[in-house]
């Protein structure tokens, strides 16, 4: 299959973006082909603005998604940080109890 994390990593987040804002302006030409003068005299004018935008939609598609995926990358920390020192998970939800069954105390065997 296809690397996207290779291909995705080959280029910086701004490149990407260019990528992405290229496909769109691509992909305006495309839909405003046949309102263009002279889009009429194209051979194959019926079908060539579909494949124009489709493929402009692609790029857009890609190069932002990638720009995205990198900017993100740079903003969000790779590993969770670390809770403060003294703070238990009680402390965060002080409404659950936590059972653990080490701490309970043994049964009275005498009892029976």
């Amino acid at each position: 299959m296809v690397d996207v994390d290779g291909i995705r990593e080959r280029l910086d987040a701004s490149t990407w973006a260019g990528v992405g804002l290229l496909g769109l302006l691509v992909f305006f030409v495309g839909v405003g082909l046949p309102y263009l003068p002279g889009g009429k005299s194209l051979p194959d004018h019926t079908w060539l603005p579909i494949v124009v935008a489709i493929v402009g939609g692609i790029f857009t598609a890609l190069g932002l998604g990638f720009a995205y995926d990198l900017r993100e990358g740079n903003r969000t920390p790779k590993r969770p940080s670390e809770p403060p020192v003294g703070s238990g998970p009680v402390d965060s939800a002080p409404s659950f109890e936590i059972y653990r069954p080490s701490d309970a105390p043994e049964p009275d065997s005498g009892s029976r």
